[in-house]
């Protein structure tokens, strides 16, 4: 089918290759700042270091409340306890 002289498709045909580079850079540069890319886990940061876990961040909180002298020696250690059996309390 014959439609015409035409001289290509035009110039908004370079605002949608624009578009889609950047769409590709930015999904691109999302994945590897998530750590999705590049055959990780996800358990590691952008810099190489593992994610701290729940588990880890709830007893470096507690030692750093203990080591500022927010709780008590008897209150760390039942938290401690705690922490270790996975949230079942001292007296169970």
């Amino acid at each position: 089918m014959y439609y015409g002289p035409t001289w290509g498709p035009g110039p908004w045909i370079f605002f949608v290759v624009l578009l889609l580079l950047i769409v590709a850079i930015a999904l691109s540069a999302f994945l590897v700042r998530r750590g999705v890319a590049g055959g990780t886990s996800g358990a590691h940061r952008a810099d190489g270091t593992m994610r701290e876990t729940g588990l880890e961040s709830a007893r470096r909180i507690l030692d750093e409340r203990f080591a500022r002298g927010e709780i008590n020696e008897e209150e760390y250690r039942r938290r401690r306890h705690v922490i270790r059996d996975d949230g079942a309390s001292p007296g169970d």
